[in-house]
Formats: C-alpha cells, structure tokens, sequence
C-alpha cells in the first residue's frame, strides 16, 4: 500500500503502488479483487484511476459494516502494507470505435470507474463532446467536485452535471437508487436533443442502472449504444 486518504466521512481513497516487475495489465473501467496480505480479507473494486499507469492504481473503499476489507481500511492500515491485486475482469470499458458524443452517468462512489474511463478518453485525446451526470443522495456528496471542473476548464467540449437527492417523498415501491435515477433522468430529458446520438455509460446500483436503462429505451436509446456495470 503506498496511503490512505479519506475522501470523505464514509469513503477512503487506497492508493497501491506495484513493483516495477508487475505492473497491473487492465483496461480503464474494470474491476480487481484486493486482498490484504496471504489469506486474509478480500474485496472486488473497481479500479479508480487510468490503465495508463498499471504502477499506481486508486480505488474508492466505501465505509460498509460487516465488511471485513472495508473495515480494516477504515481502521487504518500501516504504509507498506501488502495488498495482493487479482485480475482484472469486466467489459466496462470505452468503445474507442464509436465516433458518437460520450454522456457518463455515476451514483455516488460508482464514479470511480466513471472516472477511469474520463481519464482514458483524455489520454487518447477522443475527439467527441463529453458529458458527466453524477448524482449523489445527499448534499455534498459530490467528493471530486473540483476535479470535475477542472475537466471542464481543460477540455474542449466537456460538461459537469451534478445531481443531488431530494428530500421529497419516494415514490410506490421506489428505492432510494431508482429515485436517484429518476433525477438524472429528468435532467438527460431537458437535454434530449442534445444526447440523441450519444453512447451512454452507466455506472451504479443495480435499481439505478435498470432504471436508466428504462428510460433510455424509452427515449429511443439502442441497447448496443448503453454500456453499464453494476455496484455489487
């Protein structure tokens, strides 16, 4: 482990560095599987940074009970210390054939892959507008706010959208997820004409991305230009 670094009060940037020997092989969007040290206490993450650098690899640890990974990084854990990297696996990555705008869409922590994937897209210079929706459930929840805007400021046609939960009512049979995305939805409406043309990656909780995906193809959106991955 090279630091630890709170992002916020429930979520914990675990920053690893590798030997120079194994460097990590992946695509930007996939996951891996830590495990802290021979037998002990394992989790899957998605890998946060750019696989343009397999040395120094980012993940977003949310804080979760009974969760034996998460709560020794909660609990501190010592500089040097071991966490082996398996894999990587998933197909959550950027279709660099596509010549279509890129509209990325995060719930809360899932904008750790969401953020591999920008990171990649800048890396290769992509040639196409780039949109971002991020919704979090609460009021500053939005832990990389300023990274975001300094996309903007850097890129030529990038737009930052954040979205944040309400305190109104959820609907019948609503999940706090599909309520999440009920927002975004209304805020992709507003920019329908827009995002007509536009591969959409999705990342989040399982009620949160089918739901996305309800209104996308409802909107007309063809299921080979949606690409998802799913907060387990």
């Amino acid at each position: 482990m090279h630091k630890l670094s709170p992002l916020t009060t429930d979520l914990m940037a675990l920053h690893l560095r590798t030997p120079r020997s194994r460097v990590l092989r992946f695509l930007s969007g996939q996951k891996v599987t830590l495990r802290l040290g021979e037998g002990g206490a394992s989790a899957t993450h998605w890998v946060a940074s750019c696989a343009c650098d397999g040395m120094n690899l980012r993940f977003h640890i949310p804080r979760a009970t009974h969760n034996p990974f998460a709560e020794q990084v909660f609990a501190g854990l010592a500089r040097g210390a071991k966490i082996d990297v398996d894999g990587p696996s998933g197909d959550f990555v950027l279709d660099e054939s596509s010549s279509r705008a890129t509209v990325f869409v995060a719930y809360d922590a899932a904008f750790a892959p969401i953020s591999a994937l920008i990171e990649h897209a800048i890396n290769i210079d992509w040639p196409h507008p780039m949109r971002l929706y991020w919704y979090t459930p609460r009021p500053g929840g939005h832990y990389h706010d300023n990274y975001c805007r300094s996309w903007v400021d850097a890129l030529d046609d990038f737009r930052f959208i954040p979205v944040t939960g309400t305190q109104e009512p959820l609907n019948a049979g609503e999940s706090l997820a599909s309520h999440g995305a009920r927002r975004v939805a209304a805020r992709l409406a507003g920019d329908r004409d827009e995002l007509a043309d536009s591969d959409f990656y999705l990342a989040g909780p399982s009620d949160f991305v089918a739901a996305l995906e309800s209104s996308l193809s409802a909107a007309g959106v063809a299921p080979e230009r949606q690409h998802t991955s799913i907060d387990e």
